[in-house]
């Protein structure tokens, strides 16, 4: 139900941008940087001795990005995603624990059409999620990625950017906590739908 209010309402965040953007699509090629916050609704699972427990409390997620267009429809560069829950399975480990995402991926963004902002987003690479709690730590990593969509709008003529997205990022893999936090083996599971904006110079 969360993610169809997010969808949603990206779309109409989507829409009220695109009516008051420029038809005109900016120049693509060159360096470009972005830094941007989100609504992360996250999905957290973790499973001990076969039995597993799930966490989906919004949060606020951050994202920077920077690298090149290479031409009016593609552009490639480096992504870094961060969200942070606390206090998750509160229920099943008595204080909770509290959890740290870190994606590192390759970005590849396409623009459909020459004339118009919008554009579809993959990303490929490596995810960590780091579990903390009752004074102990571990973390899990592996193959991640994620697919994504947004909309330009170009703010005057310095070459800034805000641009309104909906994301969905995966760490592909199951990660092996060992015998933290309770003494048996836990395995985990973690990805994450997010609505958002960012910031960004496009040269």
């Amino acid at each position: 139900m969360r993610t169809s209010y997010a969808i949603f309402a990206l779309g109409a965040l989507t829409a009220i941008v695109s009516s008051k953007a420029s038809a005109q699509a900016a120049d693509r090629k060159g360096f470009y940087a972005d830094v941007g916050v989100n609504y992360t609704i996250p999905n957290n699972e973790l499973t001990e001795s076969g039995s597993s427990v799930k966490d989906t409390k919004g949060i606020v997620g951050f994202v920077l990005g920077a690298g090149s267009g290479i031409n009016q429809q593609w552009r490639l560069g480096g992504q870094i995603d961060y969200w942070k829950t606390s206090n998750i399975f509160e229920s099943d480990f008595g204080s909770g624990v509290d959890g740290t995402v870190m994606f590192y991926t390759v970005a590849v963004t396409y623009y459909p059409s020459l004339t118009s902002n919008f554009w579809l987003r993959a990303n490929l690479g490596y995810g960590q999620d780091k579990l903390s709690g009752q004074g102990e730590s571990a973390s899990a990593g592996g193959f991640a990625g994620g697919l994504g969509l947004g909309w330009d709008w170009m703010v005057g003529k310095g070459g800034f950017c805000i641009a309104p997205y909906a994301a969905y990022m995966d760490l592909f893999s199951t990660g092996d906590f060992g015998g933290a936090l309770s003494g048996e083996g836990i395995s985990g599971k973690v990805s994450a739908f997010q609505i958002g904006a960012t910031l960004g110079y496009k040269h």
